[in-house]
């Protein structure tokens, strides 16, 4: 991971290395840095076409070395696209 531009009074953002293509946009919360998001699909397509991974093994890394990784409040996130309901049941069977 990698700092953007630096540290400021709210914190920094990081940015994960490699997955450029991947970068959609950034989420902001009420008294926080912004954080960078990436799309997790593009992520594995990136290391599929880019590394010679296979959906597996991409899928494999990303959990582990890029998703899995918590570096403070600047740590990037990864979008998943879902719909609300299945967002919800995800939800529901997370708490149980």
């Amino acid at each position: 991971m990698e700092h953007t531009g630096g540290v400021t009074g709210e914190g920094y953002s990081l940015l994960a290395d490699g997955l450029e293509d991947a970068f959609i946009g950034y989420f902001q919360r009420v008294g926080k840095p912004k954080v960078a998001v990436y799309d997790y699909e593009k992520c594995l397509k990136v290391l599929i076409d880019r590394d010679g991974m296979g959906l597996s093994e991409a899928d494999e890394y990303l959990q582990f070395n890029t998703v899995g990784a918590w570096v403070g409040e600047g740590t990037p996130a990864f979008m998943y696209k879902t719909d609300i309901d299945s967002f919800s049941d995800l939800c529901d069977s997370e708490s149980e």
